[in-house]
């Protein structure tokens, strides 16, 4: 059975506290607030009657960019759970409805109590727009920091490589992420 896609009006609490809706908006094009080039640490995003501030650049492609975002202080309400939220955005969205399905398989299939221990984002919101898409998830965490980032303050700090044992306790952390990701979510993650 298909599911619906929603052809509403994106509101604040459907992008930012949804439960993994799918949002048609093929005949508008992206708002160019969510233009690859544009978004800066600080900066607000606005969509329609959304805004969201960019905390971080968490990553760039070829096709699109990973934001962390937090809440706009005037947007939050009581229907907002989370203070930080991730949003892939690409154009053209290409595989962005894969891996919202694959996201939403995962989130069926691994338990919550697994999910506890080893953390997989949950899947927000999918929006398809003309030219591209946005796929809103959980963060990872709420500053947005990673392995680059740590190798880096060991760098600057002129301590060198990042100390063997926090290598392996990452190494076993990433191991474990995919170890879940095959047994308990029956995926096969080919790009390891």
């Amino acid at each position: 059975s298909r599911k619906r896609r929603n052809s509403g009006r994106l509101t604040w609490t459907s992008i930012w506290s949804g439960i993994g809706e799918v949002f048609d908006k093929s005949k508008e094009n992206m708002p160019k607030a969510l233009s690859r080039k544009e978004p800066k640490k600080g900066s607000t995003l606005t969509i329609g009657d959304l805004s969201a501030v960019v905390e971080k650049d968490l990553g760039r492609g070829s096709y699109g960019v990973v934001l962390l975002l937090s809440a706009d202080a005037a947007q939050q309400d009581d229907e907002v759970t989370d203070d930080v939220v991730a949003w892939k955005v690409q154009t053209p969205s290409g595989c962005l409805a894969l891996e919202f399905t694959i996201l939403k398989k995962l989130e069926r299939r691994i338990r919550p109590h697994v999910r506890g221990k080893i953390p997989f984002p949950l899947p927000k919101a999918f929006v398809e727009f003309s030219d591209g898409g946005l796929l809103a998830m959980t963060a990872g965490s709420r500053t947005g920091l990673n392995l680059i980032d740590l190798s880096n303050v060991y760098k600057l700090s002129g301590e060198g490589s990042i100390p063997e044992l926090l290598v392996m306790h990452y190494t076993e952390r990433m191991l474990n992420h995919i170890e879940t990701l095959h047994w308990h979510g029956k995926i096969l993650h080919c790009d390891v």
